[in-house]
Order: structure tokens, then C-alpha cells, then sequence
């Protein structure tokens, strides 16, 4: 029951051992060493007087290191890779279904987006908006495709032929019949990016 306290010079001096926090209060050079300890190292001072061992004063100070606490790291979410556009060409509803699963990535995914190049005149009546989506702030090979905007033209070609007033499409001069229109794009997943390229062609004129 007692804990032996080193000489303040190793060199000169004896160890004291010390049975009680009496004589530790009553010790002209334990006192101030004791006084010196922080809350958890006292309770070990304390806990080493009650055992029947003598306990080293280097052992009170060893087990009351402080612990660090390494804070846990978040997980970096993981951003999906679009898929390429590219055998998604050919066919109306490839290419419905590659916009869909692409706008559906966006939306739920914030290292993804559409960005909405510079519009141009592609003809006289055709405002061309190129479009690409971007992951991490970087663009994603093989998913460039476009937004076709008509001024003269009102409404989605709806069973009148080829004709609407906008639409994406896969590339400037793909086919007619290779598009997606304005009434697939209502209250769905292609809403937002639809209003978004519609904006930017109008801005244009």
C-alpha cells in the first residue's frame, strides 16, 4: 500500500515511498509533485496507495496519458460514371432511355451535372444547345448530346409529324425520328434539365 517517488535529482537523493495521502500532504517534496498531477493521474496516485504493492511513480503518470481520440472520417461518397452516350444513337427509344437513366444520376447524385454549353444558330430557324455531363467538375467522355429550339414552331409533335417547338437529341444532325420531345420530358426526371436548355436557347433568341 504505497507508491515510491523518485528523487527529483537522480543523482542526489533517495526514493520516498509514501503509505497514505497523509504523508503525501505532510511531505516538504511530494506534496508539490502530487499537486502537479492531473485529475486522472491523482485518482491513480489514490488507487496506487490502496494496493498491496509498491507501485512506481512512473506507472501513476504512464497510465494516465491522454488518449488521443482520432474524430471518425465521413466516407467519401462515391460518384457514379454516366454511361456513354454512344450506343444510345441509333434509336428513339435508346436514346429516351439513355437521357432518363442520366437525368435520374443527376438528380441524385451532387458530384454530377448537366452543364449548358453556349447556344448557337445551327440554322435559320434551329437554336442548338450542347449539352455534357460533368462529374467532380469534370466533363464525362461520350455524354455530349444537344437541345434543338425552334422559334417559329409551338407545341411537341405530338401525332402532327416531325415538328415541335424544342427536344434533345443525340447529336445536331441527327435524324428526325432521333429526338426526345417535350411531352416526355413533363413531370419526369427530364422536367428540369428540359426548362434548363429551353432557357438558355430562348436567352439566345
Amino acid at each position: 500500500m504505497s507508491v515510491e517517488i523518485p528523487p527529483v535529482n537522480a543523482w542526489l537523493g533517495l526514493p520516498v515511498i509514501v503509505h497514505s495521502m497523509q504523508e503525501v500532504a505532510n511531505h516538504d517534496e511530494v506534496w508539490p509533485r502530487y499537486l502537479a498531477l492531473n485529475p486522472l493521474q491523482r485518482e491513480n496516485f489514490r488507487v496506487a496507495l490502496s494496493m498491496d504493492i509498491v507501485v512506481p511513480f512512473f506507472r501513476v503518470l504512464e497510465v494516465s496519458r491522454p488518449v488521443v481520440v482520432v474524430p471518425p472520417v465521413a466516407p467519401v461518397p462515391v460518384v457514379p460514371m454516366p454511361e456513354s452516350i454512344v450506343p444510345f444513337q441509333t434509336a428513339a427509344d435508346d436514346f429516351l432511355g439513355w437521357l432518363t437513366r442520366q437525368a435520374t444520376l443527376v438528380r441524385d447524385n451532387g458530384g454530377l451535372r448537366f452543364v449548358y454549353g453556349d447556344a448557337f444558330r445551327l440554322s435559320a430557324d434551329t437554336v442548338s444547345v450542347p449539352i455534357v455531363i460533368q462529374r467532380n467538375g469534370v466533363e464525362v467522355a461520350g455524354t455530349r448530346f444537344v437541345f434543338h429550339y425552334h422559334p417559329s414552331a409551338s407545341g411537341p409533335s405530338v401525332g402532327h409529324g416531325y415538328a415541335s417547338e424544342a427536344h434533345f437529341k443525340p447529336y445536331d444532325s441527327a435524324p428526325k425520328y432521333i429526338r426526345v420531345e417535350h411531352h416526355q420530358c413533363n413531370g419526369g426526371v427530364l422536367a428540369a434539365p428540359y426548362a434548363a436548355a429551353k432557357a438558355k436557347a430562348r436567352a439566345f433568341g
